[in-house]
């Protein structure tokens, strides 16, 4: 039931500890994240850590959380007893015993476990200060399961509590003359002991654990002591000595990988963890501790495997643990640069004139704006980097690719919406793969001369350069027109790099002005770091969305979880710029067709964001294809009719195709 942590006198750097999400737990305690004891009442802190429906950790008062949120967790869990003890547990070690008595007196009344529910409440009484209760509690539980391990263990808590730490200790033997690897009892009766005897003496104490029939916990620990003093021969006979009799066990796996990763003998986790490791059965630290693993050897594909496996069983609940592992095994698989001259010269202009997430999520016409016969169309071309005014170093080179693509992205998009011209973007794209950032701004007769007649007389091209200096970035640009083959604008944004967001909608005001078009009204919500962040988030799907339609190899497609989660965010930040939630959409569904799996993490919080959408928003009328591809059009069916209420004949044939495409 973990109710000690252990440590020995010397105190033990701990491996990475459960998962800890306040609102709905539902992992066992890791073996060396049991039973610390837990603050009640006055010494407990102020507020909750609680998960959001898109696992998002968030803080509440200690007050509002005890009214609004546990009763619903307890109503939740109110059918499936294992759940909500997991509760229950959970709530103790973060201190909030007092809160959740009354859902262990519920565990109590339903779980057909009694030894699991009585004490759990043992527990909970104890650690409130009822100790009369608990004991009344566990005795109860000795009438009904004579050979309750719990109700010992229980009852030496309670007798420490009291002053009687020996009386305590000799029941906690007791339990282990009944099962040696018990884990609350060996873990007390070791911190007890190591306590008694000091360091000097804590080996025979130890050795004294065991050699208990079939013990092989304690094993564990006699093993990371020889770790720890160097003795690592003897350390990895121990546990071999130990897989031998707990086989596949959870925690003998936990300890072992995190052990075996310290003294750096990754040949030995792939011996002996790897192989009786499974996803569906063992505690999601065994795979944490495998994805370090990976990572240490260099092994990027089982990596992002099993990351991905991580993400998809335990959604959202892991993502602070596995965040960084992300990064660490797209950096591994990226492949190198190109060297092929030749290659690198073959180069594409790909050309969007449609908002970036159009073409992905279906092409919904009746989405777009209506444009006048004859509108002119704004073409903006990626950005260049001048190399004297370039980065140093492989931070600065990642950020000046991406602006260029960025700020052309967000303008065109935001000219199609807000504005009675059409935007248009055209990027340069490798033959070898990936998107080319030109040194010099492009010769804009060049691009006129690529054009055909009739675009000549439509278009204004937009082109320009960014530059990063020191703490600035600056973005210029000049409006062409291509049908009398001159400039006529220009117009500049500057920023501090780290502290200060790049200005981007002045951009907007002064080239409404050279255009010849009404002030663009902005949407008044989104600060100016808010659009900045969503304008990368644009340049960073513009990959997927290219390789979907195969303008770009899929193999050199990498970081999907990254630009999906940073989309993500961007959506639940300013939920009410619409186009931010196509985007994601867009990613979503181009991440699938190139063949990915990354986008599948997405479903649960993906569903989510659908079913608090307003029902005649743009996204929840353009979320069906979404939704398939997750495998989720039952929650598109759930609200189809109220949807579709709303829409017109144009908007229902496109819904058809989608669903019988």
């Amino acid at each position: 039931m973990a109710l000690f942590r252990f440590k020995k006198p010397d105190d033990l750097s701990a491996l990475s500890s459960a998962p800890n999400p306040a609102v709905q737990p539902v992992f066992p305690a890791a073996p060396e994240a049991a039973g610390q004891t837990v603050a009640a009442g006055k010494d407990a802190a102020p507020t909750v850590t609680v998960l959001d429906s898109f696992g998002r950790a968030i803080q509440l008062p200690r007050e509002q959380w005890r009214k609004e949120v546990l009763p619903k967790m307890v109503e939740g869990t109110a059918r499936d007893p294992q759940r909500l003890a997991a509760l229950v547990l959970q709530c103790l070690r973060d201190g909030l015993a007092v809160e959740v008595l009354p859902a262990a007196l519920r565990l109590a009344a339903v779980d057909p476990d009694i030894e699991r529910s009585l004490a759990v409440l043992a527990a909970v009484q104890r650690e409130i200060g009822d100790l009369d209760d608990s004991a009344r509690t566990l005795q109860e539980l000795q009438q009904k399961r004579p050979q309750s391990l719990a109700a010992l263990v229980g009852l030496a808590l309670l007798r420490e509590k009291a002053g009687q730490r020996s009386a305590g200790l000799a029941l906690l033997w007791d339990a282990l003359q009944i099962d040696a690897n018990y884990p609350d009892a060996l873990h007390g009766w070791l911190q007890w002991e190591s306590e008694r005897v000091g360091d000097a003496g804590f080996s025979a104490s130890l050795d004294t654990a065991c050699n208990l029939p079939k013990s092989w916990r304690a094993r564990l620990w006699r093993a990371r002591r020889a770790f720890e003093q160097q003795r690592i021969d003897e350390g990895i006979a121990e546990l071999r000595a130990v897989f031998e009799i707990a086989g596949d066990d959870s925690d003998a796996l936990t300890m072992a990988a995190g052990d075996l990763l310290r003294v750096k003998r990754q040949d030995l986790i792939a011996e002996m963890v790897l192989p009786r490791y499974r996803i569906e059965r063992h505690h999601p630290n065994i795979g944490v501790l495998l994805l370090e693993h990976f990572a240490a050897t260099k092994q990027p594909v089982l990596g992002e495997q099993m990351l991905h496996e991580l993400r998809v069983r335990f959604p959202r609940m892991l993502d602070a643990q596995v965040a960084r592992f992300d990064q660490v095994f797209t950096r591994m698989a990226a492949p190198a640069e190109e060297t092929d001259p030749s290659a690198s010269s073959r180069i594409t202009l790909y050309r969007l004139d449609r908002p970036l997430w159009f073409a992905a999520i279906g092409e919904p016409e009746w989405m777009l704006p209506k444009k006048a016969s004859g509108a002119r169309r704004v073409l903006f071309a990626a950005l260049s980097v001048p190399l004297s005014a370039g980065p140093q170093d492989q931070a600065r080179a990642e950020e000046a690719g991406r602006l260029s693509r960025s700020v052309p992205l967000f303008l065109a998009e935001k000219l199609w919406l807000l504005s009675p011209l059409c935007g248009s973007v055209v990027m340069p794209v490798a033959g070898s793969g990936g998107f080319v950032v030109s040194a010099v701004p492009w010769a804009e007769e060049r691009l006129v001369d690529l054009m055909s007649a009739a675009d000549r007389q439509q278009i204004l091209l937009v082109s320009g350069k960014v530059s990063i200096e020191d703490q600035k970035r600056r973005i210029d640009l000049w409006v062409y027109d291509c049908n009398k083959r001159q400039r006529i604008g220009h117009v500049m944004a500057e920023s501090g790099a780290e502290k200060n967001a790049l200005v981007l909608q002045p951009l907007l005001a002064e080239l409404a002005t050279i255009l010849g078009i009404p002030p663009i009204q902005q949407p008044p919500f989104g600060n100016d770091l808010w659009w900045e962040r969503y304008s990368i988030g644009l340049a960073q799907v513009a990959a997927l969305v290219i390789a979907q339609i195969g303008s770009m190899p899929k193999d050199r497609i990498h970081g999907q979880r990254a630009i999906l989660e940073w989309l993500l965010a961007m959506s639940l930040e300013e939920p009410r710029w619409a186009p931010a939630k196509l985007a994601l959409a867009a990613g979503i569904c181009a991440d699938a067709a190139i063949g990915s799996h990354v986008y599948s993490e997405l479903a649960a919080p993906f569903a989510e964001l659908f079913r608090i959408e307003p029902h005649q928003s743009p996204f929840a009328k353009a979320a069906v294809k979404p939704l398939k591809v997750l495998g989720l059009l039952p929650v598109w069916q759930q609200r189809r009719a109220e949807i579709l209420a709303g829409g017109g004949a144009d908007y229902l044939a496109w819904v058809q195709r989608i669903e019988n495409s």
